[in-house]
């Protein structure tokens, strides 16, 4: 409670001169005037910041306040109950209470606060394999909040493909799973933009023309520009980047080696969306790194507990 009251204060002092642009940014995918395209089919958490504003009149504060502490009390709990050890839990919520701190941008958006929910979400259940059905219920949710959940879609499909050897059977209803959610993600995300903006509250963009077929904004050549400045300028920001890619890549390696279907699958769609930032985010707004915190945090400090799970996934 003390790590999250902290990291409220300095959310506010940073956002104090710019929260009523944040709270506008929240109002604005509800009312179909999001600052783009791409935020419209964002609704989950700016729905739930309206449900608070009945109950308070600082809606977005208590939001992120709660949000903060409920991460934080789930990391402790898990990596807690999954090693035996309170004080790695302890320093799993101050790493990331930490490493949250310093990676404040400008904005911040409702949407980094759940999406880091439900990634944490999927990686407890990769640890401890869970049903077909919940991890189709979390990505389900997770498309109302951010297209990010298409990434969660590769975890059924690539636990699948790896069960395909020892059942196939079970493997076949973990690929249809994946294909039958990856196509409900698309179509709530194209539906939800396509249906519901207006034109954006950014002033100068309209109806934000430049996306109107494919929504997302591609920044590749501006990352690549950006990597090499780092490089020369020998950024901490490389720092960072290369924590989080080594860690997803090590799960992978992980599960391989203890033949853990869902820590493959799982690594594979951590990876692929980190990877996926050097084309559709900014490297150097660190936000975007945010809502990755909590669950390589967990995995970092249980993946190791996994055992030989080839043949043990839930098929229900």
């Amino acid at each position: 409670m003390v790590l999250a009251q902290w990291q409220v204060s300095s959310w506010q002092q940073t956002h104090a001169e710019n929260i009523d642009q944040l709270i506008d940014a929240a109002r604005g995918v509800l009312s179909g005037t999001p600052h783009w395209r791409a935020y419209q089919n964002r609704i989950l958490s700016p729905a739930l910041v309206h449900v608070m504003g009945w109950f308070s009149y600082q809606p977005m504060t208590l939001f992120v306040q709660y949000a903060l502490f409920a991460l934080n009390a789930a990391l402790f709990l898990l990596v807690w109950r999954r090693t035996g050890h309170h004080l790695l839990g302890v320093l799993a919520v101050a790493a990331c209470g930490l490493l949250w701190i310093l990676e404040h941008h400008r904005w911040s958006y409702t949407w980094d606060f759940t999406e880091a929910a439900c990634w944490l979400a999927l990686s407890w259940m990769a640890i401890n394999r869970a049903s077909l059905k919940a991890v189709l219920l979390l990505i389900v949710v997770s498309a109302f909040n951010r297209e990010s959940a298409l990434f969660m879609c590769l975890y059924p499909l690539v636990c699948g493909a790896l069960l395909l050897r020892q059942d196939a059977a079970q493997g076949r209803r973990w690929i249809k799973g994946g294909v039958l959610a990856l196509v409900a993600v698309l179509l709530v995300t194209e539906g939800l933009r396509k249906l519901l903006f207006g034109y954006s509250s950014l002033s100068g963009v309209g109806v934000d023309a430049s996306h109107a077929i494919f929504e997302n904004h591609i920044n590749l050549a501006i990352n690549l520009r950006l990597l090499a400045t780092m490089v020369e300028q020998a950024s901490p920001i490389l720092f960072i980047l290369a924590v989080y890619g080594v860690s997803m890549l090590w799960f992978i390696q992980v599960g391989i080696s203890r033949r853990a279907p869902q820590l493959v699958g799982l690594g594979v769609a951590l990876s692929l969306y980190f990877a996926s930032l050097l084309v559709f985010g900014l490297l150097h707004e660190l936000r975007l790194y945010q809502p990755l915190n909590w669950c390589v945090a967990y995995l970092l400090l249980t993946s190791q507990s996994v055992g030989d799970a080839m043949v043990e996934v839930s098929s229900s």
